[in-house]
């Protein structure tokens, strides 16, 4: 079920640019457009090359991430080649995209993302919702908090994007939007 657009092709990313900036020309208003992939997995094969994903090994991430290819190299990459000729036609906007699932983690080989993208980082997987993010009683959440200090480094600020009504929260206590802002402080 390949579902998603193949980001690595030029004409792709050719035609994402002009409907980016189509978008931005009608709604000047607007400061933001998202380019994401449709949720879930269904990336091209071999999305990723081989390199790409020594890369991400050698840097300590996973290139498989629940039975599924990492493809935050390739998908980063895309998002920079469609972010550079956005910021030279409409300098005041962002383009804004996710990280999730197979593409969580931050790439390796690119050391900063262009100013204007805005990721979003799910906090999905690794995820431990019962406790707080870094805690060292879990895996899962301190490789979350790995993520996010990873996306620091490649971002200027990015957004979290938190699962707070979930099925898996229902052992916490309502409203906890105050207590996932303590534990990410």
């Amino acid at each position: 079920s390949d579902n998603q657009l193949d980001l690595r092709n030029d004409e792709v990313q050719s035609a994402l640019v002009t409907k980016c900036r189509e978008f931005f020309d009608s709604n000047p208003n607007v400061d933001q457009v998202a380019v994401t992939p449709e949720d879930g997995y269904g990336w091209p094969p071999q999305f990723a090359s081989e390199s790409q994903l020594q890369a991400q090994r050698n840097a300590g991430q996973p290139a498989r991430l629940k039975h599924h290819q990492s493809v935050s190299e390739p998908f980063f990459r895309a998002i920079s080649s469609i972010a550079q000729p956005l910021k030279e036609s409409h300098p005041d906007k962002q383009l804004y995209t996710s990280a999730y699932v197979n593409y969580v983690w931050p790439p390796v080989t690119i050391q900063r993302l262009p100013d204007n993208v805005t990721v979003a980082v799910a906090h999905y997987n690794p995820a431990d919702y019962a406790h707080p993010i870094g805690s060292a009683t879990t895996d899962a959440s301190e490789q979350f908090k790995t993520v996010l200090q990873r996306w620091t480094e490649r971002t200027e600020s990015p957004w979290l994007y938190a699962y707070t009504v979930k099925y898996a929260l229902d052992c916490l206590p309502f409203p906890i939007a105050d207590r996932l802002a303590a534990d990410i402080e």
